[in-house]
């Protein structure tokens, strides 16, 4: 079974915090990672708002950004493309699950993205700490994780 990240899951892999252990575990495992094009621009502002926040250090912003930098470009995961496909879908869940979720445009794409890649692969686990977003997820046919919380 693929395993698809959202920003919230692939942030772990470079912060240590709740749920970071899991996804370690699951980068080093031979599961199959997927990721949306989003998160590479999520991710860089998960990060930057840490620092923003007081949660880290700029030296540790850059060393974090680096590692994931290396990471996305390491061919260790498939980055999903937001095509017109993608777009396509996010505006169809939106219009059914943006009212009962509080689904908001990001988290759409980012299960627009998924929802492709379910499409094209099969079983395709979600993975994310959006408790919203899991719910939407979930009712879409996924098998949800939200990493060290479950």
């Amino acid at each position: 079974m693929a395993a698809f990240l959202d920003t919230s899951a692939l942030v772990k892999h470079f912060v240590v915090e709740t749920g970071s252990g899991e996804i370690t575990a699951l980068v080093e495992s031979d599961t199959e990672l997927l990721i949306c094009e989003l998160a590479t621009i999520e991710g860089v502002s998960a990060l930057s708002k840490k620092v923003r926040k007081g949660e880290m250090s700029s030296s540790d912003f850059r060393r974090h950004l680096r590692a994931m930098v290396l990471f996305l470009n390491s061919g260790r995961c498939e980055i999903i493309p937001i095509d017109e496909e993608v777009k396509w879908q996010a505006r169809a869940i939106l219009s059914t699950w943006a009212l009962s979720h509080a689904l908001g445009s990001l988290d759409a794409l980012q299960l627009a993205a998924a929802v492709a890649a379910k499409r094209a692969m099969g079983l395709v686990e979600f993975y994310s700490a959006d408790r919203r977003q899991l719910a939407a997820a979930e009712a879409q046919g996924f098998a949800v994780r939200n990493p060290g919380l479950e």
